[in-house]
C-alpha cells in the first residue's frame, strides 16, 4: 500500500515536470520561429532625426514616412525640413539633426571645415539611366548651343562641378569658362528663360521645366546624392545599428515607389518642392539601391576641389566613408 502510495506520487511528479517542459519548448519555439507567434516582439526604437531639403532627391524618406517604414524597422525618426541647404548644413553642424540627405561635393566642403561627417551610403548614381534626375547645361531659349564663354551656376556647389564635368566631357576647357554665381534655383531658371543670361546649369525638375519652356538642352550629368551622418552618432553604441535600418528603409521605400510609382506621385507632389508647372507631369524614376560611394568618385571631387582652391588638402575615402558593413 506504502510503495502503491509513493509510485503514485511520483506518477503525478513525473506529469507535472513533462507539462512544465512542453509549455517550456513551446514558449522557445516562439521566440525563435517568429511566424509562429500572433504577435512579433518588435525591435527597440532607436532615435534619429533627418534633416532634409524638399528636393527630388529627399524622395525616399518621405515614402518611408508615408509608409511607416522607420517603425517597422526598428527606428523612431524625426525629419527636420529646411528651407536652404545652409541652414540644413548649420543644423548639421551644431548637431540639430544625426543623418542627411546631402552631395558628395558639399560633404567634402564640410569635412574640409573640421565638420565632423561621414559618407553612410551612396544614393545615387553611378550611371545616367539609373534615374531620371540630373543635372542640365542649358542654353536660354534665343540662344544658339555653340560659343559657350559663361555659365550661371552656384559658385563651388555640386552644381559649379557638374558643370566642369559637362564641359570637360564637351572638350571644352571649364578654366577658359565665366562661371556667373547665382545661387537661387529659381532665379536662374528665370534669368536663363528671359534670355538675361545665355546659359545656366539646373538640376531637376527644374532643368525639364526648363526645356518645357523652350530653353535648348546641350548636355546633362548623372544625378550625385549621400547619405551624410555626424561621427558623434555613428560612435554612440546603437549609431551603426541605427544607419544599418536607416539603409534598410531607404531601400525598402525605393522598392515599394518602383514598384507603383502612380501610387506615390500625389504625396510627392505634396511634400517636395515642385514647380506648380511640373505637377502631376515630372515622375521620379529610380532603379537602384543604397550602396558604398565608388572611390573613383571621391577622388575626382577632391582633385577638383583642391584645383579650385575650395580645399587645401586631400581629403582620404577612409576618412570620409563610414562602412557600415565592415
Amino acid at each position: 500500500m506504502f510503495a502503491r502510495k509513493n509510485l503514485l506520487i511520483i506518477l503525478i511528479i513525473i506529469l507535472i515536470s513533462a507539462s512544465i517542459l512542453m509549455i517550456y519548448l513551446i514558449n522557445i519555439s516562439n521566440v525563435y520561429n517568429p511566424s509562429s507567434r500572433a504577435v512579433t516582439t518588435e525591435k527597440e526604437l532607436i532615435k534619429i532625426k533627418i534633416g532634409l531639403i524638399p528636393v527630388v532627391d529627399s524622395f525616399p524618406i518621405f515614402i518611408a514616412e508615408k509608409e511607416d517604414l522607420f517603425k517597422k524597422h526598428g527606428l523612431d525618426a524625426e525629419i527636420v525640413l529646411f528651407g536652404s541647404a545652409k541652414d540644413r548644413d548649420n543644423a548639421i553642424i551644431s548637431g540639430a539633426v544625426d543623418v542627411a540627405i546631402h552631395d558628395p561635393v558639399g560633404t567634402l566642403i564640410l569635412y574640409s571645415r573640421n565638420v565632423s561627417v561621414k559618407i553612410i551610403g551612396f544614393l545615387c548614381c553611378n550611371i545616367m539611366n539609373e534615374s531620371n534626375i540630373g543635372f542640365y547645361l542649358l542654353a536660354s531659349p534665343t540662344q544658339e548651343t555653340d560659343n559657350i564663354t559663361s555659365v550661371a551656376v552656384s559658385r563651388n556647389t555640386i552644381i559649379e562641378y557638374v558643370a566642369w564635368k559637362m564641359l570637360e566631357n564637351m572638350n571644352i576647357d571649364p578654366s577658359k569658362i565665366n562661371f556667373i554665381d547665382v545661387p537661387s534655383i529659381t532665379n536662374r531658371y528665370q534669368l536663363l528663360i528671359e534670355g538675361k543670361i545665355s546659359f545656366a546649369v539646373l538640376p531637376d525638375p527644374w532643368g525639364t521645366l526648363a526645356i518645357n519652356k523652350g530653353a535648348k538642352l546641350i548636355s546633362r550629368y548623372k544625378d550625385l546624392v549621400v547619405i551624410i551622418a555626424r561621427e558623434e552618432y555613428i560612435k554612440k553604441p546603437y549609431g551603426r545599428e541605427a544607419l544599418k535600418r536607416l539603409v534598410d528603409v531607404i531601400n525598402e521605400a525605393i522598392d515599394l515607389y518602383t514598384k507603383d510609382p502612380d501610387k506615390y506621385i500625389d504625396y510627392i507632389n505634396e511634400k517636395l518642392s515642385i514647380p506648380k508647372e511640373m505637377i502631376g507631369v515630372f515622375k521620379i524614376s529610380w532603379s537602384r539601391h543604397v550602396s558604398k560611394p565608388s572611390e573613383q568618385l571621391i577622388e575626382e571631387i577632391n582633385s577638383w576641389l583642391l584645383e579650385r582652391g575650395i580645399i587645401s588638402r586631400k581629403i582620404d575615402y577612409k576618412d570620409v566613408v563610414e562602412d557600415l558593413w565592415r
